[in-house]
């Protein structure tokens, strides 16, 4: 009987590659970059 594989693993989280960061934080601020880089063009 072989072994069932785990739903998730640490490469699919951000601590696997690295990253110590909530997702929620990390994404949090990522909008914030966006909408200040976001070009006057944009807008609507």
């Amino acid at each position: 009987m072989s072994e069932l594989l785990p739903e998730q693993t640490g490469d699919d989280l951000d601590v696997g590659w690295g990253d110590d960061e909530r997702a929620a934080e990390a994404a949090e601020r990522d909008s914030d970059w966006y909408e200040r880089e976001r070009p006057p063009h944009h807008e609507g």
